[in-house]
């Protein structure tokens, strides 16, 4: 674990990572596995590389071409880990700039990859995801009032003064 995704294994529920880890990678193909790897190689954001001919069928040129960020419409709530290393810092700040227009959260938790499954505090996923979700399907809770995702907060507080 430490080697491919968490560089801070100490925040991690070991007995729960084992159990974790031992369907892993199920729900994962291999293809999934293998377009990472060109991403990770190339340096890239960009679509899945075929080769040369099957590119030219797909997508009109021999090279895959990056993702197009700019289409993207909805609301993102952003959680990073200042320890992954498999969406590592670097990447959430480039995805970060990319969709910023629709980033209505974001936080570093001090995790790594399997760290936002199985960390000891997932506290963050309690209060602050939670906290969004509800924002976002009109519900209030007394339990994320003190979630870092303000605008939530006040709408909720706002909320449950009315009753």
């Amino acid at each position: 674990m430490h080697i491919c995704s968490d560089n801070d294994t100490s925040v991690v529920d070991l007995s729960r990572a084992a159990t974790y880890m031992s369907f892993y990678p199920e729900g994962a193909s291999y293809k999934i596995g293998y377009h990472y790897r060109q991403l990770v190689l190339s340096g890239t954001f960009n679509r899945y590389d075929h080769g040369e001919q099957k590119n030219l069928e797909l997508y009109g040129s021999e090279s895959p071409p990056n993702y197009d960020l700019s289409v993207v419409d909805f609301p993102i709530a952003l959680v990073g880990g200042l320890q992954d290393r498999m969406a590592s810092p670097e990447d959430i700040k480039f995805i970060r700039k990319a969709v910023q227009k629709n980033i209505v959260y974001f936080s570093w938790q001090n995790l790594g990859h399997v760290g936002f499954m199985v960390a000891k505090d997932m506290s963050y996923m309690k209060e602050d995801l939670v906290a969004v979700l509800n924002y976002f399907n009109d519900k209030c809770s007394q339990a994320t009032l003190n979630s870092t995702f303000r605008i939530g907060n006040a709408r909720c507080r706002k909320k449950l003064a009315e009753k």
